[in-house]
């Protein structure tokens, strides 16, 4: 489906931004003035494609009839949106909030709290739900460095 197109070309968007950014901090200082602020354009838009997608994505889905559709992967746009957010230095409420609602939407679907992690057969999205519970406290600890 086209929701499934705008998820996959967020997701790429995201990763070739994370990969900028990690090339920026290893040869900032063998880059000019121009191009250090080219590419920091670049990461910003990336950025801003990426919160555009998953938004567009959420609306279509928020939009849809088919609910069983809606709920699940949500959690997967509602976490993007809160990565986006994080990294555009919005306020904590922001992204603390779609990483609330990501959490909101994978229980709705059943996820599982494992005691122990099983990772050659995990539970019912236990991984997810642990990765958000992850990003919320790391989110909140690096806040208050």
């Amino acid at each position: 489906t086209h929701c499934n197109m705008w998820i996959e070309y967020g997701i790429f968007v995201y990763t070739v931004h994370s990969f900028c950014s990690r090339l920026l901090k290893q040869d900032s200082e063998s880059l000019s003035m121009e191009d250090f602020e080219s590419l920091e354009k670049q990461k910003e838009n990336m950025l801003n494609t990426t919160q555009k997608c998953f938004i567009t994505v959420l609306e279509d889905l928020n939009s849809s009839t088919d609910t069983e559709k809606a709920n699940e992967d949500s959690w997967l746009h509602y976490y993007m949106l809160g990565k986006v957010a994080e990294k555009k230095n919005k306020p904590p409420s922001v992204y603390l909030d779609y990483y609330m609602q990501g959490v909101k939407s994978l229980q709705e679907t059943d996820a599982t709290y494992p005691l122990k992690i099983n990772y050659s057969s995990p539970t019912h999205l236990c991984i997810e739900v642990l990765e958000l519970h992850y990003r919320i406290h790391a989110s909140i600890l690096k806040y208050i460095e």
